[in-house]
C-alpha cells in the first residue's frame, strides 16, 4: 500500500510564519535608515515572495545577509541564512538550500547558537528525506533529537521523534518505528498535546495496516478520529477516514470502506485538500471495482485522472483501476488505451526518478564535503582563512561535476528521443542529429572558454587574497610573542579584508556561472520608471551618503523582463555613483524607440572610461582602477553583458561623448522589446 504521503501533512512542523504583504514592506524600506531595521525588512521580503519569485526571494535574502555581515549583526545573519535556505527548500532548489543550511551550521557553531544549529540540521534532514537518502536523513534527525533535549524544546523533540519513526517505517523497521511512536505517545500524555497524540496514533495505525494487524489498526484509528473531530482539524479528519477506507478495503468490508472514503473525500473537497482529493477518488474507484460497480468505478477514475492532470500530479493506480474496470465490462479497446496511458506515465515517472538520482548524486557530493568542513571548523577554528581557500577549490570542483552531470543528462535525453523516433526517415534523422551535434559542439567550445577563464581567475585573481592571507599568517607565526597587540590586530584586519575579497570573488563566479542554467522567464509589461525607482530604493543605503541626482525622461512601458533590467540598471547606477568624484554625482537616463528595438541611454558624470578598454570592461574580473581605491569584484559589467545576451539584449559603451554633451561614461542598452505605452513624464530623483 502506497499511502505514506498521507502522514506527511504533519511531517515538518515548520518554523516559518507567513509573510506580510510585500508592497507595504517595499514602502517601509524606502523610509528606513537604520541598518538593523532595514535588514529585518529584507528578511521579511524574502519570506513574503519565496513562493511566487524564487530569484527575488534570494535577492532580498542576500541583501539581508550582506547587511548583517557588514554590520556584524550575528542574530540577523543567522536569520538571513535560515530564510535563504528555507526559500530554496520550499521551491525545490535543494543544492542551494543545502549550501545555505551548511553555512548556517558553520555560523551557528561559531556563534554557539544551538537553536539555529538544530533548525539547520532539521532542514538538512528533510532535504535528504526528499531525496530518499534515508540513512543521512535519520542521522540528522537524531542530532535534532539531541539538541531538543539540550534546548528543552517540546517542538523539536516532537518533530524528531515523529520523523525518526517515519523513516524507520518507510525502511520497514517496524519494531523500531513503533518504539519511537510509543515515545511520542508518552510525550503527548505528559504534555496533553493533541497533535502529538494524533501523530503517534495515525502512524501506529499505518504500521499495523502494513503488517496486516487489522484489529490493532482499527483500534488506533477509532482513537484518532475522536481526537481529530474534537480538535476540528479537517486534514486530520480526512486522513483518518482515508485510513479507515484502506482498512476496510483490506478486510473486504466494502460498504464500510466506501462510506469512509466518501467521508474523507467530503472533507478534502470542502477544505480544498488537493492531494487527499485525488487519493480518495482513487480509493473510491478501487472499492467500486471490488463491488463490481464498473460504470461507477470508471466515472470516478476519469474524474481523478482529470483532476490529477490539472494539478500536474501522477497517480498510475487510477489508470490501473480504469483498465481493469473496462476489462470487466469486456470493453477491451478502452482497457488497452488505459493500459497504454499507464505505461506512458510509468515511463515518464522512470525518467523523473533518474533525474532525482542525478540530483541526489550531486547534492550528496556537496553534503559530504560540507560535513568534513564543519568538523574541521570546530576543531581548527583558528585556521578559518585557510579553510576559505579550500572552499573555493571545492566550488570549482562542484562546478565541474555539475557540467559532467548536465552532459550525461543531455546524452540520456537524446538517446530517449532517438528510441521514440526510430521510424523517421533515415536521411532526415541524420541531418537532424548532425545539426544537434554541431550545436552541442558550439556550446562545448563556449563552455571550454569559460572554464579556461575560470582557471585563469583561480591562478591570478584568487591567488592575490590567498597570498595576502598566507603572508600575514606567516608574519604572525614568526612574530609570536614579539610583535605588539596593535600590530597583530592590524595584520588580522588585512587577513579579514583579503578573506572578504576572496568570498566576493567566489560569489561572483557562482552568480555568473548560474546565468546560463537559470530558466528563462516570460516577458511582461515593464514600466522603466518603476524599475529605476525600485533600484533607487534598493541602493538607498549607499546613495544616502552622497548628494546624488538621477534624471530620466522619455521612459515608456515595454514588453520585456523587469528582473533583467533591475539587475543591469542597478549595476550601472551603482557604478556611476561609485566611480565619481563630482560634488553632485548625476545619472541621466532616457530611451529611444527604433521600430521593434528600444535603446536605453545611461549617462553619468563620473571619472569615465579610457576608450582603449572598450571590450575589456565587459570581461570577468576586469578592473581599470585600484582595488584599494574602489571596492568591488570587477564582475558587474560582465553580469550585465551576459544576462542581456540571454534575454535578447546588448550593452555597449559609447565614447563619442555627444549624446549628452558631458564627461563621464555613456552606456547604451539595446533591447528587443515592443513599446506598450508611450512615455508620459520626466522625473528627477535627488538625494
Amino acid at each position: 500500500m502506497k499511502f505514506h504521503f498521507l502522514v506527511f501533512w504533519f511531517l515538518s512542523l515548520s518554523f516559518i510564519s507567513f509573510a506580510s504583504p510585500k508592497d507595504s514592506l517595499l514602502n517601509e524600506i524606502a523610509h528606513l535608515s537604520d541598518d538593523s531595521l532595514l535588514c529585518q525588512s529584507y528578511i521579511k521580503l524574502c519570506e513574503a515572495v519565496m513562493y511566487e519569485a524564487i530569484d527575488t526571494g534570494n535577492y532580498f535574502g542576500n541583501l539581508a545577509l550582506d547587511l548583517a555581515r557588514t554590520n556584524k549583526f550575528q542574530e540577523l545573519e543567522l536569520e538571513s541564512l535560515y530564510m535563504l535556505a528555507l526559500t530554496n527548500y520550499e521551491t525545490g532548489k535543494f543544492p542551494n538550500a543545502i549550501k545555505y543550511y551548511n553555512e548556517l551550521v558553520d555560523q551557528s557553531t561559531v556563534y554557539r547558537d544551538t537553536l539555529s544549529l538544530a533548525k539547520a540540521k532539521n532542514g538538512l534532514g528533510l532535504i535528504q528525506w526528499k531525496l530518499r537518502r534515508n540513512d543521512l536523513a535519520i542521522k540528522y534527525f537524531h542530532e535534532v533529537h539531541k539538541y531538543s533535549k539540550i534546548l528543552n524544546s517540546d517542538l523539536l523533540y516532537k518533530k524528531a521523534l515523529n520523523n525518526i519513526g517515519l523513516i524507520n517505517a518507510i525502511e520497514k523497521r517496524f519494531d523500531q518505528a513503533l518504539m519511537y511512536f510509543d515515545k511520542l505517545y508518552k510525550f503527548a500524555e505528559e504534555k496533553d498535546d493533541n497533535n502529538a497524540f494524533f501523530l503517534a496514533l495515525i502512524n501506529k495505525a499505518h504500521i499495523h495496516l502494513n503488517t496486516e494487524k487489522y484489529e490493532l489498526a482499527e483500534k488506533e484509528l477509532q482513537r484518532c478520529i475522536k481526537i481529530a473531530i474534537a480538535a476540528d482539524i479537517p486534514p486530520e479528519i480526512s486522513v483518518t477516514y482515508t485510513h479507515f477506507s484502506y482498512l476496510y478495503h483490506s478486510t473486504k468490508e466494502y460498504s464500510k470502506a466506501l462510506k469512509n472514503s466518501e467521508l474523507a473525500l467530503d472533507y478534502a473537497n470542502r477544505f480544498n485538500l488537493e492531494d487527499l482529493q485525488i487519493e480518495n477518488i482513487n480509493m473510491k474507484s478501487k472499492i467500486l471495482l471490488a463491488m463490481n460497480q464498473f460504470e461507477e468505478s470508471i466515472f470516478w477514475c476519469k474524474k481523478g485522472i482529470q483532476k490529477a492532470k490539472a494539478l500536474q500530479l501522477s497517480n498510475p493506480e487510477l489508470y490501473e483501476t480504469l483498465a481493469e474496470s473496462y476489462k470487466r465490462l469486456n470493453n477491451y479497446e478502452a482497457a488497452y488505451k488505459a493500459k497504454t496511458a499507464l505505461h506512458e506515465m510509468k515511463d515518464s515517472m522512470f525518467s523523473l526518478e533518474k533525474d532525482k538520482e542525478f540530483a541526489a548524486l550531486e547534492i550528496s557530493f556537496n553534503s559530504e564535503q560540507t560535513i568534513a568542513e564543519n568538523k574541521f571548523l570546530i576543531e581548527k577554528q583558528q585556521k578559518q582563512a585557510e579553510t576559505a581557500v579550500q572552499k573555493s577549490i571545492i566550488i570549482v570542483m562542484i562546478s565541474a561535476v555539475m557540467i559532467l552531470l548536465l552532459a550525461l543528462a543531455t546524452q540520456l535525453y537524446f538517446a530517449r528521443r532517438r528510441e521514440r523516433t526510430a521510424k523517421i526517415d533515415l536521411k532526415k534523422e541524420v541531418k537532424r542529429q548532425t545539426a544537434e551535434i554541431n550545436k552541442a559542439n558550439q556550446e562545448l567550445l563556449r563552455t571550454n572558454q569559460e572554464l579556461k577563464r575560470f582557471a585563469f581567475i583561480t591562478s591570478h585573481d584568487l591567488k592575490e587574497p590567498i597570498r595576502n592571507i598566507g603572508g600575514f599568517i606567516s608574519l604572525i607565526k614568526r612574530g609570536k610573542g614579539k610583535i605588539s597587540q596593535e600590530t597583530t590586530e592590524e595584520y588580522l584586519s588585512y587577513i579579514e579584508k583579503s578573506n572578504y575579497q576572496l568570498k566576493e570573488l567566489i560569489d561572483s563566479i557562482m552568480f555568473y556561472s548560474n546565468i546560463d542554467t537559470a530558466r528563462k522567464r516570460d516577458r511582461e509589461p515593464t514600466d522603466l520608471k518603476d524599475i529605476i525607482k525600485d533600484v533607487t530604493r534598493l541602493l538607498s543605503n549607499q546613495i544616502l551618503k552622497k548628494n546624488y541626482k538621477i534624471e530620466f525622461e522619455n521612459l515608456p512601458i515595454i514588453n520585456y523582463y523587469p528582473y533583467v533590467l533591475k539587475i543591469v540598471l542597478k549595476n550601472l547606477i551603482e557604478n556611476g555613483l561609485k566611480y565619481n568624484k563630482s560634488e553632485c554625482p548625476t545619472i541621466k537616463i532616457r530611451a529611444i524607440e527604433e521600430g521593434n528595438i528600444v535603446k536605453l541611454f545611461v549617462k553619468d558624470n563620473g571619472i569615465g572610461i579610457d576608450p582603449r578598454f572598450n571590450e575589456k570592461i565587459f570581461e570577468m574580473f576586469s578592473r581599470l582602477n585600484s582595488r584599494d581605491k574602489y571596492t568591488g569584484s570587477g564582475m558587474g559589467l560582465a553580469f550585465c553583458k551576459k544576462i542581456l545576451n540571454k534575454y535578447d539584449g546588448q550593452i555597449a559603451v559609447d565614447f563619442a561623448k555627444d549624446k549628452f554633451n558631458t564627461s563621464g561614461s555613456l552606456f547604451i542598452l539595446t533591447l528587443d522589446a515592443e513599446v506598450i505605452h508611450d512615455p508620459i513624464e520626466s522625473i528627477n530623483l535627488a538625494g
